[in-house]
Formats: structure tokens, C-alpha cells, sequence
């Protein structure tokens, strides 16, 4: 069979033939193709080669043929920096990884966000390809542009071999002052138990925080992990830790309706009216989202249903400003103050009013004290009558 030119058609992104038939992994058709000569080392408009388009889709056999054909391309990233070996370690092809260090690929080469190839084998616990790269010199700590390292990748996964492996050649579990985040974070926030255990064990530093100030147990508390959250308490945890904002981890449970989360940090004592950096309690935090249950428990356990914020502003307020009507009346009936007013001198019922809040307005009125007194009187009124009635009924 005699063989023609290639002829470099090309669409409007720079693809060929051999990239369309690389990417729907049609390796007989790719094969063919470069049977009759097509460019192997052609780059899409976005500098993507028919090489990394196989890595990516793990096409090893093809991998093969395009790096003896075109062996410069091994060394070509596209524009935004993926390169063949992070996403041969990705997908665990531990002979391909072989074949690109041999060919001189550099074994930290990091792509355009600054992930590694070991971060990404740890991101989907390739133990093996993760052994390959730290035998061929691969540094473990290394971080990426949004504060990744190979251990928070495996660790934000829940791999816990990965994590083992990585603890026992090198990772740290505690970095600079105040890192994008850490490994026990990341294990928190995504309900990692296993995780949370194994770093602990590793001494990971149990009230860490991030540049933003938050702990792991914040960061359990933000994916609503019960279960990672009772682990860090359980192990030590400050529940009273704040972050930048002043805000505890109740505070950010009260905010996100997470009830069992609440009475747990209660549970293991949480200060009830702590406030954050602009003088709010959880039981404000409750009130402005209107999350009833939340509230219920939190003034059952001794939240001040009165706590005034740096704008004097009391829970009540908080729910009237969002028209809160069930958190309003929940308020009411555990002694709220009506005639409380804040720094612009507004009592509750002006606070709906100036936000068109009508139904709460006229509930706020209803629970006026001259209001109120009427309506009992009323009510006892109707009872005798109903009793007279009864009585009149009653034969002698």
C-alpha cells in the first residue's frame, strides 16, 4: 500500500483529523491516519497536540506510536500549561509515566495553575504512580497557585492510602503561618473521617487556620459534616475559635440552618453569645435567615434574646428587617423587646416599616402591650360567655 501526502485540513480551532479521531478514542482511525504520513506534532489554535490529547484519554498503545513519530511533542505543553505526563499520572498509567520521565519530561512539570504530576496522582490515589515520581526525584511539598499541595489533593479525595503514602515520604501535615488551605481542611470540609484521623495521628495541627482565619472544624462545618465535626471536637478542637470575620463555628452553623451541628458545638461548649467582628450572635445570624429551629434551640440552651450588634440592632430587628414573620413571633414569645431601638433610634415595628415588611409590621402591632392586653381580655371575655352558655344549657 502506497502512501500520500497528509493533506493539513484543519477546522476554525486548529483540529485535525488525527485529533478528532484521538479525541473520541478511535485508535484504528488514528493509527491509519498517521499511516499516511498526517502531522503528529500539529497543535490546535489552543496549542493542544494529538500526544496530549492521548494522554488525556489514555490511549497508552497510541501514546507509543506518537512519541516515536513525533518525540519533540513530549515536551510541548498547550497554552494554558497541560502537559502529557500530569495527565498520565492522572490516570494511573504507570508505563507511560515510565516512558515520559525516560524521554525527559521534568518530573515536577507543573501546568498553568501550578499543579504537579504527583498532585494529580494523588488527587486520584494512584499509589504506584505516586511511589514512580517520588523515587524519580519528585518534591513532595510543592504548591500550587490556589494553595494545593499532593497531600490536600489526596486528602480533599478522601484517599487515605494515598495520604498514608505521601505522610511516610516526606508530605507535611503543617505548612506556613497561614496557608490557602490545609490537609485537615480539606479533609473536613468534604466529610473525610478516615482522613481526619490519620493527619491527627501524623500531628496535624488541630486549630490550623487558613489565610481567611478558618480551622478545619469551620471548614466542617461549611459542607454541614456532622461527622467530621464530631471527630475534631471530639479530638480537641476550639469550638470557640473565630475566623477574620469573628465568626465561631456555631455562628456559621446558626447561619447555615444546621441544627444537629449547633447542639453538638453546644454539646461540647460553645459560648452561646459570643459575637463576631460586628457584634452579632448566632441567634442574629439565626434570626436574619429565619431558620426557626435553630433559634428554638439556641434560646432553649440561653441565648440573650435582647443582644444588641455595633448598630444596636437586636435579633428581632434582624428578622423584621427580612420579613421573617415565624422568627418574629418565635422571638415575641420567648420576651423579645418591642420597644428596644437601635442607633437610628428605629424599634422593631419601624424596622418593617421602612423595609414595606407589612405582615410583620401588623404582627409587631397585634403584640403591642395595649394590643395584647385587649385580646386577653377579649378571649376571657368569650370564655365566660361560653361557660354561661353551658351553664344556661344544664338540665336542674
Amino acid at each position: 500500500r502506497g502512501k500520500t501526502a497528509g493533506v493539513p485540513l484543519r477546522r476554525s480551532d486548529g483540529s485535525t483529523a488525527l485529533h478528532l479521531a484521538i479525541a473520541s478514542q478511535h485508535a484504528r482511525a488514528a493509527k491509519l491516519l498517521l499511516d499516511f504520513d498526517a502531522d503528529a506534532a500539529v497543535a490546535t489554535n489552543a496549542g493542544v497536540t494529538p500526544l496530549l490529547l492521548a494522554a488525556e484519554n489514555g490511549l497508552s498503545k497510541l501514546i507509543k506510536l506518537l512519541v516515536k513519530v513525533a518525540p519533540q511533542s513530549v515536551r510541548t505543553a498547550s497554552k494554558d500549561g497541560s502537559n502529557v505526563l500530569s495527565f498520565a499520572a492522572q490516570a494511573g498509567q504507570v508505563e507511560t509515566v515510565t516512558m515520559f520521565l525516560d524521554a525527559g519530561v521534568p518530573v515536577d512539570l507543573s501546568n498553568g495553575v501550578g499543579r504537579t504530576p504527583l498532585m494529580y496522582a494523588a488527587g486520584k490515589d494512584r499509589v504506584d504512580v505516586l511511589k514512580l515520581l517520588l523515587a524519580k526525584g519528585a518534591v513532595p511539598n510543592k504548591t500550587a497557585k490556589d494553595g494545593n499541595t499532593a497531600l490536600t489533593m489526596a486528602a480533599e479525595a478522601g484517599h487515605v492510602e494515598a495520604v498514608r503514602f505521601l505522610l511516610s515520604h516526606g508530605a507535611r501535615t503543617n505548612r506556613s503561618a497561614c496557608p490557602e488551605v490545609t490537609a485537615l481542611a480539606a479533609a473536613a470540609q468534604n466529610g473525610h473521617v478516615e482522613v481526619i484521623k490519620l493527619l491527627l495521628q501524623n500531628h496535624a495541627e488541630i486549630d490550623a487556620h487558613d489565610d481567611d482565619w478558618d480551622s478545619a472544624l469551620h471548614e466542617a462545618v461549611y459542607g454541614g459534616q456532622l461527622e467530621a465535626a464530631h471527630a475534631l471536637v471530639e479530638a480537641g478542637a476550639n469550638v470557640n475559635k473565630k475566623n477574620q470575620s469573628g465568626w465561631t463555628s456555631m455562628m456559621a452553623a446558626a447561619h447555615r440552618n444546621f441544627g444537629d451541628i449547633v447542639e453538638l458545638l453546644i454539646w461540647k461548649g460553645a459560648a452561646l453569645n459570643m459575637k463576631t467582628n460586628d457584634g452579632r450572635t448566632a441567634l442574629h445570624i439565626a434570626s436574619e435567615e429565619g431558620h426557626t429551629e435553630v433559634i428554638r434551640l439556641l434560646l432553649s440552651r440561653g441565648s440573650l434574646v435582647d443582644a444588641v450588634d455595633r448598630l444596636g440592632r437586636t435579633p428581632l430587628m434582624m428578622a423584621a428587617y427580612r420579613g421573617h414573620k415565624d422568627t418574629v413571633q418565635l422571638l415575641l414569645d420567648n420576651g423579645a423587646s418591642l420597644v428596644r431601638t437601635d442607633k437610628m433610634d428605629q424599634t422593631p415595628l419601624e424596622v418593617a416599616l421602612s423595609n414595606s415588611k407589612i405582615d410583620v409590621a401588623t404582627l409587631l402591632v397585634y403584640n403591642e402591650p395595649q394590643f395584647r392586653r385587649r385580646r386577653e381580655s377579649s378571649s376571657a371575655s368569650a370564655e365566660r360567655q361560653t361557660k354561661r352558655r353551658r351553664a344556661a344549657n344544664v338540665s336542674p
